[in-house]
C-alpha cells in the first residue's frame, strides 16, 4: 500500500467521521426531542416490571406486623418491588402523593434494615390504592 493510497483512505475515513459527527454537533440539548418518553400508565410500568406494588405493600405491612422487635427479614424480592413501586408511583423529583403509600421511605428504611421505623411507616399510612395516572416526562 502506496503513500497515495493510505493518504485516499485517511481522507475517506475522516469524511465519513465528520459526516456522522454533524447531528450531534448540531442537536440542541434544550431540545425536547432529547430523552423524550411517552406517558406510561402506571398499571402498565407495573406489568412490564411483573410488580403488583398493592400486593407488594399488603405483604409488607403483613410481614413487618410478624416481626419480632428489632429483627425483619424482608425477603430480597420483596425489597426489590417495593424499590420500583417507588419509582412507578413516587419518581425522583416529583412531590410525595398522599393518595399511595410512601415507597420510598418504606425502601429507605428497608435499605438501613431499621425494623421499628418501617412498621411505625406501615402503621401510620395505611393501605392506600395509587391513582393510575400517566407517567408523564
Amino acid at each position: 500500500m502506496g503513500f497515495v493510497d493510505m493518504y485516499q483512505a485517511l481522507r475517506v475515513y475522516f469524511c465519513v467521521l465528520l459526516f456522522l459527527a454533524i447531528p450531534a454537533v448540531l442537536a440542541d440539548s434544550n431540545s425536547s426531542t432529547v430523552n423524550e418518553r411517552l406517558p406510561v400508565r402506571k398499571a402498565e410500568l407495573e406489568a412490564h416490571w411483573k410488580v403488583d406494588c398493592a400486593g407488594s405493600w399488603t405483604n409488607l405491612v403483613e410481614r413487618l406486623g410478624r416481626s419480632r422487635e428489632g429483627e425483619c427479614r424482608i425477603p430480597p424480592g420483596l425489597h426489590r418491588e417495593i424499590k420500583l413501586c417507588g419509582f412507578i408511583y413516587q419518581p425522583p423529583g416529583e412531590e410525595l402523593s398522599h393518595s399511595c403509600p410512601d415507597y420510598r421511605s418504606a425502601d429507605l428504611y428497608l435499605e438501613q434494615d431499621d425494623c421499628v421505623m418501617s412498621a411505625n411507616l406501615l402503621a401510620s399510612g395505611g393501605i392506600k390504592s395509587c391513582p393510575d395516572s400517566p407517567i408523564t416526562p
